[in-house]
């Protein structure tokens, strides 16, 4: 069941991660050059999470998903088209996103917890402190 939790969080962080690149190519407005590089953190962020939890998964003897089509069809989390897009519309998107993987996590550390699995839950602790304090910074920007 872990191995299932962990390769459904796989696939969100991929879409997640595909998304904030074309946002960060997308996004425009006088904001646009912290926008655009905020934009870049958070993918590189959301790259190094999909490694790590690709490896969490080869840690407990699983697969992880391999393609984009099963990526997509695991994903809870949709893609962004190629469009422009402002820097309220993008981080609206983003801080929604963030919100479906901060409950795909903290389901995931409950799990965890429940097979006393301390390696998923310990990176799911790390998961769930990343996330709430990139939510507390959206909110700002977004309030």
């Amino acid at each position: 069941m872990l191995q299932k939790k962990l390769n459904a969080l796989l696939a969100n962080y991929e879409v997640m991660f595909h998304k904030l690149q074309t946002y960060h190519w997308y996004v425009g407005g006088a904001t646009f050059y912290v926008d655009h590089e905020k934009l870049e953190l958070f993918f590189e962020q959301a790259l190094q999470n999909v490694d790590l939890i690709a490896e969490k998964i080869l840690m407990l003897g699983g697969k992880p998903l391999a393609t984009m089509r099963d990526m997509l069809d695991q994903a809870t989390i949709g893609e962004a088209s190629d469009q422009d897009v402002s820097q309220e519309a993008a981080f609206q998107s983003v801080r929604d996103d963030f919100k479906v993987l901060l409950a795909d996590v903290v389901d995931l550390k409950k799990l965890a917890d429940d097979e006393d699995n301390y390696l998923i839950s310990a990176f799911a602790d790390t998961l769930i402190e990343q996330l709430y304090k990139d939510l507390w910074m959206l909110g700002q920007v977004l309030a």
